[in-house]
């Protein structure tokens, strides 16, 4: 397959959804970081029955895939985003 057949090399600058794992128990703070440079992120989620302690049962919300978050941007804002998270 030629640079010319490939739809990514086409433009630099046309958006993209990648998936990309964040470090463990950080999606949603990555969610948040991205959200706060106004770039579309979307994290699965699931409910799921769990005890608490003072509660008991609770129905809570959760990633439903550990560590993943999808990002929808374009390739140079992704690889610049990188760079500013230690």
């Amino acid at each position: 397959m030629s640079d010319n057949e490939n739809p990514i090399a086409k433009s630099p600058e046309e958006q993209f959804w990648f998936a990309m794992s964040a470090t463990f128990g950080r999606g949603l703070k990555a969610k948040t970081f991205l959200e706060d440079k106004s770039v579309e992120c979307f994290v699965p989620m699931k409910y799921e029955i769990v005890n608490d302690r003072k509660e008991g049962k609770v129905r809570k919300l959760i990633p439903a895939i550990s560590n993943l978050i999808f990002v929808h941007t374009t390739k140079k804002r992704i690889q610049s985003l990188k760079a500013l998270t230690p």
